[in-house]
C-alpha cells in the first residue's frame, strides 16, 4: 500500500516465516526487510558454485578466482559452499532502494521470496533476515561445526 510520501511500506516487501527452499538446502526464514527501502538484496546477485569446484587442485582455484575478480565478481566461502556475488543490480531498483515495479503485474513473484537463503544476503551486515535451517540434524552439524 502507497504512503503519502511514497511508495509502499517495506515492511509489505517480504513473506514473513516462511519456508523458503533454497539451492543450499531448506530454511525457515524469519524477520524481514526493516530498513525502509534498503533493497540490499536487489543490489548483487548470489550464485552457488558447483561443489565439484572443490575437487579442482588448490592452482586452479586460485586462478579461477583470480580470473573472478579481474571480471568485478567475488568468490567467498559460506559453510560447505563456494558462492559468487555479481555486481549486476536489478535494472527495475530505483537510485532510493526502492522497488519501481512493485504492486505490479511486472514484479516476478521470485522477488517476494529473495533472500531464499544466507547466502542471498552474505556480507550485508544491515541485513534484519534471519535464517535456520528446519532439518534439526543440519542445524545441530552447523552449530558443532561453527564451535
Amino acid at each position: 500500500m502507497a504512503t503519502a510520501d511514497g511508495p509502499p511500506d517495506r515492511s509489505v516487501y517480504f513473506v514473513p516465516d516462511e519456508e523458503i527452499i533454497s539451492q543450499d538446502g531448506k530454511w525457515h526464514r524469519t524477520g524481514g526487510c526493516t530498513t525502509k527501502y534498503c533493497g540490499a538484496c536487489c543490489r548483487f546477485l548470489v550464485l552457488p558454485l558447483d561443489p565439484r569446484i572443490r575437487l579442482q587442485p588448490a592452482e586452479k582455484l586460485a586462478d579461477f578466482e583470480l580470473w573472478l575478480r579481474y571480471h568485478g565478481i567475488e568468490m567467498y566461502e559460506t559453510g560447505d559452499w563456494l558462492a559468487v556475488k555479481l555486481p549486476i543490480p536489478c535494472e527495475k531498483l530505483t537510485d532510493e532502494g526502492q522497488c519501481g515495479v512493485y504492486g505490479t503485474p511486472d514484479r516476478p513473484n521470485l522477488c517476494s521470496r529473495i533472500p531464499r537463503s544466507p547466502l542471498d544476503v552474505e556480507g550485508i551486515e544491515e541485513c534484519t533476515y534471519e535464517f535456520t535451517p528446519t532439518n534439526i540434524e543440519a542445524f545441530r552439524k552447523i552449530l558443532r561445526d561453527a564451535t
